[in-house]
């Protein structure tokens, strides 16, 4: 049997990541949807609608306004506002060719942010692999306040306010083609080259970016090694498959590897969540149970299903949870409420339920259901908030194609990765493994949108460049990856690291993120870390 789900429901792990992004609080307000299912193909209007020139101060009340009208006809300012620290921020769009080799392809409007203190300062651009975030939840990184600098964020090509302006069929490679690194990284050199031009930015560069951000950071540093003083990708993931087991083997045998469940216990996080699958899977009442629950909770989605369909949605929707919980929550914050039928038999509405929940459990949703099991399993007990820290996602605005605009750039040159189903495989028979991986598998996607896979071939020219950084560029590149992420499973090798030009920084029980200011991700120790080595190469 084939179950048919979204192959890219993890869009914002990659993410982004990846990019999908998991907004934990310690409120009862459900968060954003990250998740967005694939649009359908749609006609692409073969004009673009260019925001009109706001009154603007011209006062030096509003030091980036002064600074982006000495860019002239080539940026328009869209708005003035603060992000949500109350710290000002000036939204515009600049002027770029569709094709940095052939302006005669024409023109776009690419959206960027500029928080601006003065020409002296470090200035930080964060290299968006998506889209900016609205205004409300736009957020400056961490790395701003730390080393007091100016920031500016960039929106990637096709994106929300970033679109192209391309008179060719919506599916078809002649629109798609734009959508690579080479023309990605072009923009953000026309923008540091520019704002450089001004010389309103005398003071260092620092290029970071996080998942499919940190991406486009490190190909940025590979086409432009010499535009900014340091390049600092966080958490950024390489493929040289179109569909890689990579992330998924690091899931099964390294996340939460090293964190035991209890001081007193000699069994890992890792271990319990596959020993909670494995107990599903080993008992046909476990799984009569789930099911039972699952057929109550979605009547419309389940009356027509037999039990093995629910059973590969249980499992689909297992790993799912677990992969986004190990990406962004430290393991300490959830690892109690893994559901494990043997300790729960005996309170088979409990089990059911729990495992129910767990399985159902997805960005949208993720901090009430672990809230509603941790009340379940444990009641009468205090409630501990999973995280104070909201992630500011760019992946959740509701007309943005994400999904879409991300699986076309993974179809071409990012590829895409697997789970690894090898903890339970003995539980799971060939046929369901492949339709397991047939919700992962991203290659229809060639066909659907008609381009072609380039067998990982500027992603392998990438690692040659590191490689040869040392003789050659001596590019400064600090690659950061959190321990329990799975994504640090497509880190970049040990082997390009010479701690000379390029660093790698593991941190202990890290997840898929950039706060460096919040120590549920990063300890003193390891804040420290990545800031003494961004200083090394700043001077």
């Amino acid at each position: 049997m084939e179950i048919i789900l979204n192959p890219f429901r993890h869009t914002f792990i990659f993410a982004g990541i990846l990019s999908l992004a998991l907004l934990f609080s310690c409120s009862d307000s459900s968060s954003d949807s990250s998740e967005q299912s694939n649009p359908t193909t749609q006609e692409i209007p073969t004009t673009q609608e260019i925001p009109t020139t706001q009154e603007i101060p011209t006062t030096q009340e509003i030091p980036a306004v002064e600074v982006l009208k000495k860019l002239g006809d080539r940026v328009t300012i869209d708005s003035i506002g603060k992000d949500q620290e109350e710290k000002s921020v000036v939204y515009f769009y600049f002027t770029q060719p569709i094709d940095h080799n052939d302006e005669s392809k024409g023109s776009f409007q690419q959206y960027c942010a500029l928080h601006y203190k003065g020409k002296d300062k470090i200035t930080v651009i964060n290299t968006n692999g998506y889209s900016i975030a609205d205004k409300d939840k736009f957020s400056i990184q961490d790395i701003e306040e730390i080393f007091d600098t100016n920031y500016l964020e960039v929106e990637h090509r096709y994106y929300k306010h970033s679109k192209l302006d391309l008179p060719v069929e919506y599916t078809k490679a002649d629109y798609w083609k734009y959508n690579k690194a080479i023309y990605s990284t072009a923009d953000l050199h026309a923008i540091v080259t520019a704002l450089k031009d001004t010389g309103d930015f005398q003071g260092k560069w620092i290029s970071t970016g996080t998942s499919k951000d940190g991406i486009l950071t490190s190909f940025y540093a590979f086409q432009y090694p010499n535009d900014v003083d340091v390049y600092l990708p966080f958490c950024a993931p390489f493929f040289t498959e179109q569909e890689s087991l990579s992330v998924g083997k690091y899931m099964a045998t390294v996340s939460g590897a090293q964190d035991k469940i209890t001081e007193y216990d000699d069994k890992t996080v890792n271990d319990y969540v596959w020993e909670g699958l494995r107990q599903y899977l080993s008992s046909a009442e476990a799984m009569s149970l789930v099911e039972e629950f699952a057929r109550q909770e979605e009547k419309e989605a389940f009356e027509s299903q037999d039990s093995q369909y629910i059973k590969l949605i249980m499992v689909q929707g297992y790993f799912d949870a677990a992969f986004a919980l190990f990406s962004y929550v430290n393991v300490n914050s959830w690892s109690d409420i893994i559901p494990l039928y043997e300790n729960l038999k005996t309170q088979p509405e409990v089990y059911a339920q729990c495992f129910y929940l767990f399985a159902r459990t997805n960005s949208n949703n993720s901090d009430d259901n672990i809230k509603k099991i941790r009340e379940i399993m444990f009641p009468g007990t205090a409630q501990r908030c999973i995280s104070n820290k909201i992630w500011s996602s760019p992946y959740i605005l509701p007309d943005d194609k994400v999904d879409e605009i991300y699986t076309v750039h993974a179809a071409m040159e990012l590829g895409y990765y697997l789970f690894d189903y090898s903890k339970v495989s003995d539980l799971l028979t060939n046929e369901e493994i492949e339709s397991l991986n047939s919700g992962n598998t991203i290659t229809d996607n060639n066909t659907k949108y008609g381009v072609t896979y380039d067998d990982g071939a500027f992603t392998l020219e990438f690692f040659d460049f590191l490689a040869n950084n040392a003789e050659e560029t001596k590019c400064k590149m600090i690659f950061v990856y959190g321990e329990n992420d799975p994504w640090t499973g497509a880190a970049i090798s040990d082997e390009y690291v010479d701690n000379t030009y390029i660093k790698k920084l593991l941190i202990r029980r890290g997840v898929h993120n950039p706060y460096l200011n919040e120590e549920d991700s990063y300890s003193k120790e390891d804040r420290k870390r990545v800031i003494d080595a961004v200083n090394e190469f700043l001077n």
